[in-house]
């Protein structure tokens, strides 16, 4: 996790930089939840017939150079916080509802390259 923090700093360099920005937060609440993916995956909250859930879609569903990570990240917290997902495709629609606020706020786009991708994948 280290890693993938610090790889994402040195990418978001300028919105970092920016003393409007509020980078900082939405990086802390970014990796809350990629910590609670990981949780929830591995203690089967997600889905109890599939043990890899969150890593697997990742796998599956994202471009290997990490272009679409940031979009897919998004739908899945968006996914996350909504209860009917009939507006939601596979593997979206696949993930439970979240009750509670750790999925509620959008907080700012980060920018993936490869190299965080295997990082994310690789947990």
């Amino acid at each position: 996790m280290k890693d993938l923090y610090a790889e994402i700093e040195k990418v978001n360099r300028a919105k970092l930089a920016d003393p409007h920005s509020n980078f900082r937060h939405d990086l802390n609440v970014f990796f809350s939840r990629l910590l609670f993916c990981f949780f929830a995956e591995d203690t089967r909250v997600f889905s109890r017939d599939e043990q890899a859930m969150f890593t697997n879609a990742i796998k599956d569903y994202t471009q290997t150079d990490g272009s679409d990570l940031d979009t897919f990240l998004i739908t899945l917290f968006d996914a996350l916080d909504t209860q009917d997902k009939s507006g939601f495709t596979s593997p979206f629609s696949k993930f439970p509802y979240v009750n509670g606020t750790i999925f509620d706020t959008k907080n700012t786009v980060l920018v993936f390259q490869s190299l965080m991708l295997k990082h994310v994948s690789s947990f």
